[in-house]
């Protein structure tokens, strides 16, 4: 069995990771996002190969959108028959994906289960600040030195563009991305019911979880197998852990902040069902 490991960034990308390898499965390198399409000006060679792979105006070509960040970010479906062929059996790959029935068609043609994780889109505004924020290799990291913080947070929720860099504003990325969880190729999964307690969660949301995640897949395991996996899933040594606490947005936006951040995707988290 093949899966794809889908995720609005910064909603418990690791989380479902690991979860995964508890079951088993390998991550396959490279995941399957726009930085396979996206030609690096500083390396002739690699934006060479990566225009062959990587749609264009004009091309006639059948394409898809691998790039949530980027819609236009778009792969040829003959490179991605190579990527998907190259796969190994009891592997999976790490996605940001748009949604789209095509896509989706594809993935299930060619024999992918698919998982797709969401949190709540105020949680996401936070990790993703906060990501970016402390890290100086990534691209957003000195422009939001010189804002401040409420600043940084505006434009994370409104969407960016620095250098040929972007970031689409976070109510689009997470309406291109949430059809997944309705497609009935795809395991939908909120990382509030996967974390389990240790992430502020609820012990029984987070079995129930895991076991219909283990149907899906159609593995079998026992009551105590399966809450050795929930005790493990949370894991703090994740490379780009901060606290994983599922209310952890509330001490950290003001009132001001909170009335911006319901104005601008209020009705958004009442269709996600985020309260």
């Amino acid at each position: 069995m093949r899966i794809v490991a889908n995720s609005l960034p910064k909603s418990g990308t690791h989380l479902l990771i690991r979860f995964l390898e508890l079951l088993g499965y390998v991550e396959n390198h490279p995941g399957l996002g726009g930085g396979m399409i996206k030609p690096s000006h500083r390396n002739p060679i690699r934006a060479y190969f990566t225009n062959k792979k990587r749609c264009i105006n004009g091309d006639k070509e059948e394409c898809f959108s691998i790039d949530l960040d980027d819609l236009n970010n778009k792969i040829k479906k003959s490179y991605l028959d190579k990527y998907i062929n190259s796969i190994d059996n009891n592997h999976f790959i790490m996605g940001h994906l748009p949604y789209s029935k095509e896509l989706d068609d594809y993935l299930n043609n060619n024999g992918m289960k698919f998982f797709y994780i969401i949190r709540d889109p105020r949680a996401v505004l936070l990790s993703y600040y906060n990501h970016q924020h402390k890290d100086p290799t990534y691209p957003f990291h000195y422009y939001f030195k010189d804002k401040t913080i409420k600043e940084s947070y505006k434009d994370v929720l409104n969407g960016m563009k620095i250098n040929n860099v972007v970031l689409s504003p976070l109510k689009d990325r997470v309406k291109n991305s949430q059809c997944w969880l309705h497609s009935r190729n795809a395991f939908g999964i909120k990382f509030e019911e996967l974390i389990g307690p240790k992430g502020g969660g609820d012990l029984t949301i987070q079995l129930k979880t895991i076991s219909n995640a283990l149907e899906f897949l159609g593995l079998n395991k026992t009551s105590s197998e399966i809450a050795e996996i929930a005790d493990k899933v949370f894991y703090p040594k994740s490379e780009t852990f901060h606290k994983g606490q599922i209310d952890s947005w509330k001490e950290e936006f003001d009132d001001e902040m909170l009335h911006y951040i319901n104005y601008e995707i209020g009705e958004l988290l009442i269709e996600l069902n985020y309260k």
